[in-house]
Formats: C-alpha cells, structure tokens, sequence
C-alpha cells in the first residue's frame, strides 16, 4: 500500500503486518529512503489505556497499536489519502470495544504529509492514557544523525551523531 507525490513515497506494509510504515522515501534530490522498519516497533500507531486504581492500588495498563488483534482491518483509498481501520478490538475483560482509524494525506506537488489518529472507545472501565502516531521506525542508523533533544519553550540540546539515549 502506498501514496505518493513529487517529494515523498508513503509505503505501508499489508494488513498481516498492521499497514506498518515500512519505508518513507524523499523524491527529490538523491530519493532517499529515510525512514526503515525496526524490530519490535509496531510500525504505525500505539496507545496506552489505564483503568482506574484496583483495591490494591495499582492501575491497570494495557497498549494496543496497529499489530493487535480487531474483529476487522482494512484500508480505504481516496485521490489524495489513505484511512486505515482497525473495528473490533478488544481490552481486558470488554470485547470489541475499541475502534481506531489512522489517516494518511499526501497533497499533490510537494506538500507535507498529514497524518491523523481517531480512537473511538467504548469501554466501561479504561481511558485513554497517551498515543504515538505516526510511530515510525529507524529515521537514520545509530550514530550517523544529529539529534535536537527539546527541553521546554527555550530551546533544547543539539546531540551530534548522536548513539545513545535521550535524556539530556
């Protein structure tokens, strides 16, 4: 699956594999592929949900993203834009109670991308805690980008080739 313009290459992997974003490749200039897959990344979206604290006092957590299993997944393909869906999935103990719909747009010449994450969730007991979307793989190996980690409305620390973690 994927969608294109003059400047950017979308692509997305098959249901089987969550429509993971398996590559993102700049048309112009060198048309280089700048973002890759990486183990153990779902590729494409992650939320958190949280229950409330149980008699223990411990909260429940659970994630689910694009890999987790749902009563129905398909994608839809318009002129510009591609909605990935994600019906039916299951929380602990509540079935089908959560529906998620990624969007992908991709403007004609050399407009940016536009992406957009909808979660309609009917549980009774967990809420929506956090979410990553796009959830994108390797943008470039260890060690070979500069990083630009932001530390509040002043700035942040310019890591160069940078290897590590990234706490400042």
């Amino acid at each position: 699956v994927e969608l294109a313009n003059s400047a950017l290459r979308l692509v997305f992997g098959e249901a089987d594999v969550g429509f993971a974003c398996i590559g993102i490749e700049n048309l112009l200039g060198e048309r280089r592929r700048f973002v890759q897959p990486r183990t153990g990344l779902a590729g494409l979206w992650s939320l958190v949900f949280k229950a409330p604290s149980a008699d223990d006092g411990q909260a429940e957590s659970v994630v689910v993203n694009n890999r987790t299993e749902a009563k129905k997944v398909f994608v839809k393909r318009s002129k510009n834009r591609l909605q990935f869906f994600w019906q039916g999935i299951d929380l602990p103990g509540e079935q089908a109670v959560l529906d998620v719909v990624a969007e992908v747009a991709l403007n004609k010449g050399s407009g940016a991308s536009e992406w957009r994450l909808k979660a309609h969730n009917r549980s009774k007991r967990f809420g929506l805690e956090s979410s990553v979307y796009p959830e994108l793989g390797a943008v470039v190996p260890n060690g070979v980008g500069d990083v630009l980690l932001p530390t509040g409305n002043w700035g942040g620390f310019l890591m160069r080739q940078h290897k590590g973690s990234y706490k400042a």
